[in-house]
């Protein structure tokens, strides 16, 4: 009932802001800039139950400070999706493949799911549980992972072939290379000095899917140790 009330209030709350001269997608994108999940390091404590700096310790924001994790949290929806637009850039120009959170993209993905748990708490009216937490943490890490998949970004420098590499390819006389399995192109990519990473791309580009994610070879069970058998002779005390 009160998850129904507090939808209630959301939806009047936006439908008294509607601007009858703009499309929908401009009230849209206006009413989640003016409510956004913008939260102060106060609120995020409340909602976690740990101060900041313990937060970035357990879940391993490298590089950033309590002052650089408090300003992200007090950014508007539109400012804090450029600065995660930026860590894409960063990520492509390093040389991570299109659609995966590099460093960059792993710490701002960690802040945006901060920054839910916070406006979570705060219409719940209570300190978020564990499995709440851990559900905003992998629903924020799809939609960036997503949102990392479909970006078109400017740098990339990293995750294209270099010239020598593309051309490397163009003069491979096999014509049936456009349907190499994976296996066989990193074969023949380390015999012809073919990064990874722009193999990654050219298998993407050529095969319209994502290389397969490799499954790791199953653990081998250790054999249960077999008691040693008590021997048959007894110790005579006198000998």
């Amino acid at each position: 009932m009160e998850k129904f009330l507090l939808e209630e209030i959301e939806r009047y709350r936006r439908l008294s802001s509607y601007n009858p001269k703009l499309t929908l997608t401009e009230n849209v994108e206006i009413s989640e800039a003016g409510f956004s999940p913008s939260a102060t390091a106060r609120e995020l404590e409340s909602a976690i139950g740990k101060d900041v700096q313990t937060i970035i310790r357990d879940y391993k924001i490298a590089g950033m400070s309590v002052a650089d994790v408090t300003r992200l949290l007090e950014k508007d929806a539109r400012a804090f999706e450029k600065d995660l637009v930026k860590a894409f850039e960063k990520d492509l120009a390093a040389g991570y493949p299109k659609g995966t959170l590099g460093p960059a993209g792993k710490n701002m993905s960690k802040v945006d799911a901060l920054r839910r748990m916070s406006s979570d708490a705060k219409s719940a009216g209570r300190p978020l549980t564990p499995a709440e937490m851990e559900a905003v943490i992998k629903d924020v890490a799809s939609e960036n992972k997503l949102k990392a998949a479909t970006h078109e970004g400017k740098g990339g420098g990293g995750n294209k072939p270099k010239k020598e590499e593309q051309d490397a390819w163009d003069r491979e006389p096999d014509p049936t290379k456009k349907k190499w399995n994976w296996k066989k192109m990193l074969k023949w990519g380390a015999a012809a000095g073919v990064s990874a990473t722009a193999l990654y791309w050219i298998y993407t580009k050529t095969h319209g899917t994502p290389p397969p994610v490799p499954v790791p070879p199953p653990v081998p069970v250790p054999p249960v140790p077999v008691p040693p058998r008590p021997s048959q002779y007894r110790t005579c005390p006198d000998t």
